[in-house]
């Protein structure tokens, strides 16, 4: 029994390393287009009724040539949206973060995409625009812009509305909450790792940040991370499709 546990293991690891590189890829061609926003906030003077998803999208400056700064993500999650999701909490029913940075007009993005009312929506826009470190990142050329949703209307009120079409309805459904376990648990580790090396300049300092992150990752990231999915769903292999 256990020579087949092992077996299954094995060829499930190799399965999903493939799957994790081919998911890799299809982040960074998946649209990012941002229909409706702004790179600053409209003056919104009647905001909407009711909940939906929110998007805050961070645009990182990219170089042409040059790899994406990756680190600005650790940056902005720890010194941005960190305290902002402290502080209303309460009023988030669902949150995630979302990187990608495609070689194509969206370029490089870090999102924190959330589920409220509108009117905590227009409270943590305000907040965001008025952060120090991110007004001074932009300032310096790190960042290109920040945008919004438009708080006057409801576009994703479901949710399941900010999941993949793709998948059946019951998946769509479910899997904000498997995104927001994932992304807290990235954010603790962030944290974690933050409390030390304050003698480097912010900059220096989330890059170290990321690298150690990256090591956790690589080093642990089959048996923490993918083993112990595998093991909620028993063990049975999944399709690949290219």
């Amino acid at each position: 029994m256990f020579e087949n546990c092992n077996r299954s293991f094995k060829v499930w690891a190799i399965m999903a390393q493939i799957l994790f590189a081919i998911s890799l890829i299809g982040c960074a061609q998946v649209s990012s287009r941002s229909e409706g926003l702004d790179l600053e906030q409209k003056q919104v003077r009647v905001v909407a009724h009711g909940k939906s998803w929110w998007y805050c999208r961070i645009k990182v400056n990219r170089e042409e040539g040059e790899p994406p700064n990756w680190a600005m993500g650790e940056l902005v999650a720890i010194e941005v949206f960190a305290p902002l999701l402290k502080q209303y909490r309460s009023d988030i029913e669902l949150w995630r973060f979302h990187r990608r940075a495609g070689n194509d007009t969206s370029g490089h993005l870090f999102s924190f995409i959330f589920y409220s009312s509108a009117a905590t929506a227009k409270r943590i826009y305000d907040d965001v625009e008025n952060n120090e470190v991110l007004l001074t990142l932009l300032q310096e050329g790190q960042l290109d812009g920040v945008l919004f949703d438009d708080v006057s209307k409801l576009s994703r009120p479901h949710r399941e509305d900010t999941s993949d079409k793709s998948w059946p309805m019951i998946i769509q459904k479910s899997w904000p909450d498997y995104i927001m376990g994932v992304s807290q648990m990235w954010l603790n580790l962030v944290e974690s790792l933050a409390k030390n090396n304050h003698h480097l300049d912010t900059v220096e300092h989330y890059q170290d940040v990321h690298d150690k992150l990256t090591a956790l990752w690589r080093e642990n990231g089959q048996h923490v991370w993918l083993h112990h999915l595998n093991a909620i769903y028993a063990y049975n292999p999944m399709l690949i499709r290219y």
